[in-house]
Order: C-alpha cells, then structure tokens, then sequence
C-alpha cells in the first residue's frame, strides 16, 4: 500500500475517499470497527486512488478485501462475510416459510367461509 509522498487530491476526490471510508466502516462489524482498522481502510482506499481508481463500489471493494501481505494479521474478512451471507440467508428461508403459513392458514380460512 505505497501511497507517494507529496500526492495532490481535488475536493471532490477527498468527498468521494471519504464517503467510501465511511461506507467500508460501517460495512464491517462492530467487533472490528477499531481505529487501527479505519486506518487500515483508510490506506487502502489512499491507495487505489493514486493508482487511478475513482469508482466508489471499486474502492470500497479495495478497502475491504485484504492484500496478500496482510493476510497474516490474523483477520479473515472472507470469513465474516461468508458468516453474514448464511446469516442473511437463514433469515431469508424463515420468511419464506412464515409466508408459506400464512398461505396456508388464509387458505383454510378462505376455505372454511370465513373472510376477512
């Protein structure tokens, strides 16, 4: 994460790294909300844009993915965010089948005569 030393950013490319950062922060979980993590997003985002990069859901993307020379801090995003798609998944499943009875039970009120 080389950023070079006396790089100049417009207004609106500090706006744009700031919405990001603040966007990956909130993404992660509370647990991991620390200050050296936001340094850490902080960086990364620095980084993509002096290579260039000025979309947002790309530099989010960089912020939050770590780099193979950080993947022995210990931290495994992938993993939280495999534990969030089955925890949003779960959630997903047990509406459906609260829907399902609800189907049902309007059906067998439906069909006994009784309207609502």
């Amino acid at each position: 994460m080389e950023v070079g030393r006396g790089t100049l950013y417009q207004p609106e490319d500090i706006a744009l790294m700031k919405t990001v950062l603040d966007e990956a922060d909130t993404i992660l979980p509370a647990h991991r909300r620390t200050s050296a993590m936001t340094t850490t997003l902080a960086a990364r985002i620095l980084s993509s844009v002096a290579k260039g990069e000025r979309d947002p859901v790309q530099l989010r993307r960089a912020a939050l993915l770590e780099t193979a020379d950080e993947r022995s801090s210990g931290y495994n995003l992938d993993h939280d965010l495999s534990r969030l798609k089955i925890t949003v998944w779960v959630t997903f499943s047990y509406a459906l089948m609260l829907l399902a009875a609800l189907a049902a039970y309007l059906a067998v009120r439906w069909m006994a005569g009784v309207y609502y």
